[in-house]
């Protein structure tokens, strides 16, 4: 069963960044299904998907992506008659080390209205403690990058030639962004399987932009951004 909804008129309401087998699998489905079902406003949650390293993992599904559009076949295995589904969900999928400043535009479009993360332990950087590591040369080359710009980070085109290389990089830029645009907060919903998932996104994107940006704006966040945590499992193969 291929999509029944017309592809070109979907709207990325969703930014997932991470993409894997899991976020294509779960989280994917769902969206396929809300586009699948002809309810008013549907069309406005299609997922934009961002890979993040160069991993031979990333490099696998970035080609497999662009290869087929954009779209792959979910085979379900249940109890009961195996199901077969082609997934037509992503509008599009952006490689963040090539393309930061599309990530970016994407992460600040009025139409986003929920980031949602599969990136790992390792991707939140954080330490032992729970907070932003700032020892991690990633994490202090995102906050040089941010701090030259300061209040005065306005619209994506400022961080041109300044590549992000970490999540809460990208998220405390699209956040200022965002705020001078006075575009809507956003919801980030961490999709990792891990214990209190929300409150490592919070302290990952609260701390990053309280070291490149301030206290007050971290306290701007911490009233108008969300960090729901979840819980979800689906074994892929």
């Amino acid at each position: 069963q291929g999509p029944t909804y017309d592809r070109s008129a979907v709207v990325p309401g969703i930014v997932h960044m991470g993409v894997d087998d899991f976020h294509r699998a779960h989280q994917a489905y769902f969206a396929d299904v809300v586009l699948s079902s002809g309810l008013e406003g549907c069309l406005n949650w299609g997922v934009s998907g961002v890979g993040l390293s160069t991993s031979a993992e990333d490099a696998r599904m970035r080609h497999a992506m662009k290869k087929q559009n954009t779209m792959y076949t979910l085979w379900t295995r249940n109890a009961e008659e195996p199901t077969v589904r082609i997934i037509g969900a992503h509008c599009e999928y952006l490689f963040a080390p090539d393309q930061h400043e599309q990530v970016l535009t994407r992460l600040t479009e009025e139409t986003t209205k929920i980031i949602t993360l599969t990136i790992g332990e390792k991707g939140y950087c954080l330490d032992a403690e729970d907070a932003i590591d700032g020892s991690l040369e990633a994490v202090q080359a995102d906050i040089e990058h941010l701090k030259k710009k300061g209040r005065l980070l306005e619209n994506v085109s400022q961080l041109q030639g300044s590549p992000l290389q970490t999540v809460p990089g990208f998220l405390a830029a699209a956040a200022k962004i965002r705020l001078a645009k006075g575009a809507s907060p956003l919801a980030v919903l961490s999709c990792d399987a891990l214990a209190s998932n929300g409150s490592k996104a919070k302290a990952s994107v609260l701390g990053l932009a309280e070291l490149a940006f301030g206290q007050d704006f971290r306290n701007e966040l911490y009233a108008t951004w969300r960090f729901p945590s979840s819980v979800a499992e689906r074994v892929t193969a």
